[in-house]
């Protein structure tokens, strides 16, 4: 699955958990995207961020490039150990 993918795929599982979780309101929910992209393929993946959202009102993606794979991963494990942790993060393609 290319990174592109994948990052549809997160977006649309955090969204998808956030509707299930969450009453209907009149202001979007917002959720935290974490991802380990940077250049090119995050440009790629804020283009996606402000497609959906544009393509709804619902929710509103706050999308953050962390730099690489290992950077995200380590502000990713510190941001959990703090109780600040993302919706979603993306790290590694496995």
């Amino acid at each position: 699955m290319s990174i592109i993918k994948q990052g549809l795929a997160a977006l649309a599982a955090g969204a998808l958990g956030l509707t299930l979780a969450q009453p209907a309101a009149a202001a979007p929910v917002k959720f935290d995207f974490w991802f380990g992209l940077s250049g090119d393929l995050a440009r790629v993946v804020d283009t996606l961020c402000k497609n959906f959202n544009a393509s709804q009102s619902d929710y509103e993606a706050v999308c953050t490039s962390q730099g690489n794979y290992d950077a995200t991963l380590q502000n990713t494990i510190a941001a959990f150990r703090a109780g600040k942790q993302p919706t979603v993060v993306q790290v590694y393609d496995v």
